[in-house]
């Protein structure tokens, strides 16, 4: 059994830190049709920005 689709997207924002890495984006191109899973991700696209921007503090 796979890992949810959101799961997999965690785990490339996790190894690439990066929501335009290009694999990630590639990612999201693959699975853009499934509403579900781009409303999550830009959900947490927000948290790690958020995340981010509280590290380079």
């Amino acid at each position: 059994m796979s890992d949810p689709i959101i799961i997999t997207y965690t785990n490339l924002l996790h190894k690439y830190h990066d929501t335009n890495a290009k694999e990630v984006k590639k990612f999201v191109e693959q699975h853009k049709k499934d509403e579900v899973f781009v409303r999550r991700a830009k959900a947490l696209n927000e948290l790690f920005a958020l995340k981010k921007d509280l590290v380079d503090l």
